[in-house]
């Protein structure tokens, strides 16, 4: 609703059986009517195949919003892990 292209994608490399690499991103003006302000996210996934019957995964994400008209800038970060 701004009239603005965003890109969005992703990046995997497969480096054997046993590991996996993404990335994942998205970069853009995303607030209504301002195209000023972008915001990015990236997300980068890492997947470990431990053994046969468990698989672990590691998550991180980080935030940056421009802010719009007068709102603050700010930065936001996060980390899971996963099992399976």
């Amino acid at each position: 609703d701004n009239s603005s292209l965003d890109v969005l994608g992703q990046v995997g490399y497969k480096l054997n059986q046993q590991w996996q690499f993404y990335v994942n991103y998205t970069i853009g003006p995303e607030n209504p009517g301002d195209t000023a302000h972008y915001r990015t996210l990236i997300n980068p996934i890492a997947v470990w195949q431990m053994t046969d019957k468990l698989k672990l995964a590691g998550e991180g994400l980080y935030v940056y919003d421009g802010g719009r008209n007068g709102v603050n800038y700010g930065d936001v970060w996060g980390l899971a892990l996963y099992g399976q």
